[in-house]
């Protein structure tokens, strides 16, 4: 049987912020079970930000860097913060089969 493949697109795990935390218990979790693979798209981080901060499951970022030609495009719509720019492109590569979003409304 194939690993049900689970995305979690929220802010970083390993922020101390209320969701950071919130999502780094809930994906800790997650990972020890051997029927899921585990993906996070983080918002506000950039490849720094996930090299800096390795988890043991796949963490893609979402906000380019401020020096890259992307950037200028990302900063033109407020809602790119949040996982728009990457989305599509996240999906795309980890083709999960579940997406997990915790947001304030």
């Amino acid at each position: 049987m194939d690993k049900k493949k689970i995305l979690w697109v929220n802010e970083p795990s390993w922020k101390a912020t209320g969701y950071s935390v919130y999502g780094k218990e809930v994906l800790s979790r997650l990972n020890q079970v051997d029927d899921f693979e585990i993906a996070e798209l983080s918002c506000y981080a950039t490849e720094v930000d996930v090299k800096k901060n390795k988890q043991p499951w796949k963490v893609y970022a979402n906000r380019p860097d401020p020096n890259s030609p992307e950037y200028e495009e990302y900063s033109k719509n407020p809602s790119r913060i949040f996982g728009e720019h990457k989305f599509n492109d996240v999906c795309l590569d980890f083709r999960p089969d579940i997406v997990m979003d915790i947001r304030d409304w």
